[in-house]
């Protein structure tokens, strides 16, 4: 069984022994035995190669346990599901101070490190996210929040990954089993549910997809070969082809709003992040609710961003709404979560395409030219856009007709942004009135709302760094 499945089937029996633990324990002490017990049985059936080490010494004190660079400090009923509680902030606190002695100590980085209050019926993790952020999550011992706390440990503690193309990559494209295996719970729920509750933007799905590439039934029955490689990837046998386009197509836009999401959390570093309220939502319930303000815009809308996403074909898996796919979006947000939105500050000026090489991987490459589906590629844009002449004068107004992902829309935004580096103190306006001039000034269109969708998230992306400079926002795509 891989870990994934392990982590899933055994969260429950694992949240019931911490709560049995919490209620049995007569000391501190029994806690810590009682529940490193438990941590030990599972590290020993994912036969993972961590070993926990109790009663660490480092510089200033000891640490309860550690198991790689995940610190545990146990409590007996002190730690409430309450940044303010007193016993939370005593923990917090003390895991904090733990972190630079053992840094220095293990030379692992601040930020690869992960702190764990546990008390047996509540969690707190404390993660630092940046020089003087921390990321502070106290939550209730529930089977989700046992499987964030087991894909940490699974990590070992190494946060902070870095948003580049080639991590999105690995983590989620086809080449991921995170990815077979959502694309096969949303193809399920498509093959089994109730199909009223979707007919409207299936069909009207099909409808466009049709008009963009040509896509047809008879497509895929003269295609029979590229279609069979797509049906291997995702492990599907028999597959119906219109469910499975659509199943790969909702999965990478539910990945592009999640990723939009966390661009959210960049902005507002004193809030808590949608995708982190998903990870706590101690019930699928819950869980849906937190997806329904995501999908339905009110999320963005809180900050100024008027158009990022609404209610869209993809957000058909909310009618559909079970119980796996619940664990779906958990083991997705878990995913991101491993990421540290800070990285999104690295050289914005330099912003890539990040979703467009992921899209290659969801789909073969035999497949996507059947479709009529090509890119293109960043060399081949520079090279377009120096044939223009365009130099990136704010000024000049730039419009890309097929803007598929928004490849030239991001070059374009890349320009304006070095040429207002070189001219800022003679231009006259400052970073607000050049972000009101790029939303004005370099526009784009396309039929596909998977692309449309794909091409606002890489805008949102490019500009993340002027987003704080105005108070309300609509991407020009």
């Amino acid at each position: 069984m891989d870990i994934e499945s392990l982590i899933v089937e055994k969260s429950r029996d694992i949240a019931r022994e911490f709560i049995r633990a919490a209620k049995e324990a007569s000391s501190e002490e029994d806690v810590r035995y009682r529940c490193n017990r438990v941590i030990d049985d599972f590290i020993n059936s994912a036969g993972l190669k961590i070993k926990a080490r109790n009663e660490y010494s480092i510089e200033g004190g000891r640490v309860d346990s550690k198991y790689g660079a995940v610190l545990i400090e146990y409590k007996k009923g002190s730690i409430l599901p309450d940044q303010k509680a007193s016993g939370t902030k005593a923990v917090v606190e003390q895991l904090k101070s733990r972190f630079e002695p053992f840094s220095r100590q293990s030379n692992i980085p601040p930020e690869r490190i992960v702190g764990v209050g546990l008390d047996g019926d509540t969690f707190v993790f404390v993660m630092r996210k940046g020089k003087d952020k921390w990321d502070i999550s106290p939550a209730d011992v529930t089977p989700a929040t046992v499987q964030r706390f087991l894909r940490i440990l699974v990590s070992v503690g190494a946060r902070g990954r870095s948003f580049t193309p080639e991590n999105l990559v690995n983590d989620f494209s086809a080449e991921s089993l995170l990815a077979r295996r959502s694309v096969q719970t949303l193809y399920n729920s498509l093959q089994n549910g109730n199909r009223e509750e979707i007919d409207v933007f299936f069909r009207q799905w099909k409808l466009l997809f049709g008009e963009v590439c040509g896509y047809s039934d008879n497509l895929v029955t003269k295609n029979a070969k590229a279609f069979n490689e797509l049906c291997g990837l995702y492990e599907i046998k028999d597959a119906n082809p219109d469910h499975l386009f659509f199943a790969i197509h909702t999965y990478y836009s539910i990945f592009m709003k999640f990723l939009a999401a966390e661009v959210i959390s960049f902005m507002n570093p004193l809030g808590t992040s949608s995708l982190k309220k998903l990870i706590d939502a101690s019930t699928n319930r819950q869980l849906k609710d937190e997806c329904e303000k995501i999908e339905s815009g009110k999320l963005w809308a809180e900050f100024g961003i008027e158009n990022v996403f609404e209610r869209d074909l993809f957000s058909w898996y909310l009618n559909l709404w079970s119980d796996d796919i619940a664990q779906m979006i958990r083991n997705i947000a878990l995913r991101f979560d491993e990421y540290d939105p800070e990285t999104l500050s690295v050289a914005p000026v330099e912003t890539r395409d990040l979703l467009k090489k992921l899209y290659h991987k969801l789909l073969p490459r035999s497949v996507r030219h059947d479709l009529g589906e090509f890119y293109t590629p960043d060399w081949l844009a520079e090279y377009v856009l120096d044939e223009l002449g365009y130099d990136g004068n704010p000024d000049k107004r730039i419009l890309d007709p097929a803007c598929g992902s928004g490849t030239f829309l991001i070059m374009a935004i890349n320009r304006i942004k070095k040429w207002y580096q070189k001219h800022q103190f003679e231009a006259g306006f400052g970073p607000g009135e050049l972000f009101r001039k790029i939303l004005n000034n370099v526009i784009g269109f396309d039929l596909n709302p998977l692309a449309v969708t794909a091409a606002r998230t890489n805008y949102l992306l490019a500009c993340r760094d002027l987003l704080r400079t105005a108070s309300r926002v609509e991407i020009p795509v």
